[in-house]
């Protein structure tokens, strides 16, 4: 993940919505005890209440995307540059971390510890479940000099039009084909639009909102009326969800992605807006920019990180239950994470890879 160029105070904001972002991915693994406790929920308002948070949950990963696109849009590099700077950097970081992973597993639960296994992870597993991610950044990456020029020829018609289009094609009308005919019939797959893909939509989203978007023109009643609009589309995808899980007696994530625009673009806006009221300065604005850089490289330790805290949660158990205890469970997940992160970026050689 980049980090902020300029000035640092001005893009703070950023840094605080990469801690929520990684704290949001950090539960997105929980399973059963968390993001996945609606399944499993004895009662009806704790699977309903469950359910939201884990639909709000998927904005995690669009504002990783958002707050890249926001830096590294306008940025001007040569492709031997980025290819040195970004790409390569990337894929050292990614083959050390799936090496570190291909021990991890071997000493946890035996996995097979070989060149072949690490060469396997790396081009076409993963070294874990989320590590979908890293690929998907990669990808972005490998993009950034067509997205570039794209970014900035986007007017502000031409952005709210992409936008239209995302909450139309990748929202409501796959909501609207489970409602009305119980997911049996869907759009034609060959009809897609490239430009409404994750890794390139968020951060054509994310320049937008930090580089063409006037801030002082977004009032609190603006974005009061978006985080409404934003509970409303998340009850629609909950509704959705809940009627795929009657009609098929599973419990699947169809529409958990579906609606997620309008509350990432949501909690962007009110980050950046309280920022812009009431700037950080001193120790505050030191450590919040710390902890934000330290916050992407958290995610390569996720599956450790949670085999660590997950004492803190069998802890509040008793006391919380489940739910409530996966989220202090994520929070010392995290907590540990930033602390680790910083730590080794005190090392050389470690601190290039993070």
């Amino acid at each position: 993940m980049p980090k902020p160029a300029g000035s640092k105070r001005d893009l703070l904001h950023l840094e605080l919505l990469r801690l929520l972002a990684i704290y949001l991915v950090l539960f997105n693994h929980s399973g059963d005890a968390g993001f996945s406790y609606y399944t499993i929920a004895q009662t009806q308002a704790g699977k309903l209440l469950s359910l939201f948070f884990s639909l709000f949950d998927k904005i995690a990963v669009p504002l990783f995307f958002m707050i890249s696109g926001a830096l590294l849009l306008e940025k001007e590099e040569s492709l031997v540059q980025l290819f040195r700077r970004r790409v390569l950097k990337f894929v050292l970081s990614l083959t050390v971390f799936t090496g570190f992973y291909l021990l991890f597993f071997h000493f946890a639960d035996g996995s097979p510890l070989t060149l072949s296994d690490l060469w396997l992870n790396f081009y076409s597993r993963g070294a874990s479940s989320s590590s979908w991610f890293f690929y998907a950044y990669l990808s972005f990456l490998v993009f950034l000099p067509l997205l570039r020029p794209l970014a900035r020829s986007l007017q502000t018609r031409h952005f709210l039009y992409l936008a239209a289009l995302q909450l139309l094609f990748s929202g409501f009308i796959p909501l609207a084909e489970q409602f009305l005919t119980g997911g049996e019939y869907r759009l034609n797959p060959n009809f897609y639009l490239p430009l409404l893909f994750l890794t390139v939509f968020f951060p054509l989203m994310g320049h937008f909102l930090e580089r063409v978007l006037d801030i002082e023109a977004i009032r609190g009643r603006h974005l009061l009326a978006m985080a409404l609009l934003s509970v409303g589309v998340l009850v629609l995808s909950e509704a959705a969800t809940l009627s795929e899980m009657a009609l098929t007696g599973e419990a699947r994530q169809t529409y958990f992605p579906c609606m997620t625009t309008l509350p990432a673009a949501t909690v962007y806006l009110a980050c950046k807006k309280l920022f812009a009221k009431r700037p950080l300065s001193g120790l505050p604005a030191r450590l919040l920019a710390r902890a934000g850089c330290a916050a992407f490289g958290v995610y390569f330790f996720d599956p450790l990180l949670r085999s660590l805290t997950r004492p803190v949660y069998q802890a509040f158990v008793p006391y919380l239950g489940v739910w409530p205890s996966a989220l202090v469970w994520t929070a010392a997940a995290l907590l540990l994470g930033l602390l680790a992160v910083s730590l080794f970026k005190k090392i050389p050689g470690v601190r290039y890879l993070l």
